[in-house]
């Protein structure tokens, strides 16, 4: 019987990045059901969601937060796990795999799963290595070319969206491919 995997994750442009680039990738690498991206946050919603999942071990949740700092920050891992144990109330055990760190910031993500041809193309600055792009490179970009950031993330994931390579985005973006080895490792275990 297929699994249904459940990610926890923060933020509006995060979901949409996971939603457009990640969740059918993740789905067809590893025979999910379903994939479902649930609001990581401080709401009853949320809580009661993360406590019912880790309650029942045979469930798979990745827990997905923004990094404040680096990619191997552990004590952003320590303060989700903390998180994750003293306010919505689950254990230990159930979280300590299960704590995944996205980005410094996800905004390159976006930038790193299009090649320079493609960029040259659509007159978007081309960054060789996109791991120190942010909210501020994006809006340069998005200014550059006459638009707000939101149109260009709109362009990215609906005109664009099928120039957008996982491969390219892992070779462009350390943080990236460090997060997919990892989400793959912890999906391997669990499929």
């Amino acid at each position: 019987m297929k699994k249904k995997l459940y990610l926890f994750i923060e933020g509006e442009w995060d979901k949409i990045f996971f939603e457009v680039f990640l969740r059918d990738y993740l789905q067809k690498e590893y025979d999910f059901e379903a994939i479902e991206l649930l609001e990581f946050s401080e709401n009853l919603d949320s809580r009661a969601k993360l406590r019912t999942l880790a309650e029942q071990h045979h469930i798979n949740f990745l827990l997905c937060p923004d990094l404040d700092g680096r990619y191997d920050d552990l004590k952003r891992i320590a303060k989700i796990r903390k998180l994750a144990i003293e306010e919505f109330k689950v254990t230990f055990e159930m979280v300590k795999h299960k704590s995944f760190v996205i980005v410094q910031e996800i905004e390159s993500w976006y930038l790193a799963g299009f090649k320079q041809s493609f960029c040259d193309k659509k007159q978007i600055k081309f960054y060789q290595n996109t791991e120190d792009t942010n909210k501020t490179t994006f809006k340069e970009i998005a200014k550059q070319l006459k638009k707000r950031p939101m149109q260009l993330r709109d362009e990215l994931i609906t005109t664009y969206r099928s120039h957008f390579s996982i491969q390219e985005a892992q070779i462009r973006n350390e943080s990236f491919r460090k997060f997919l080895q990892k989400v793959e490792a912890q999906l391997k275990r669990l499929s």
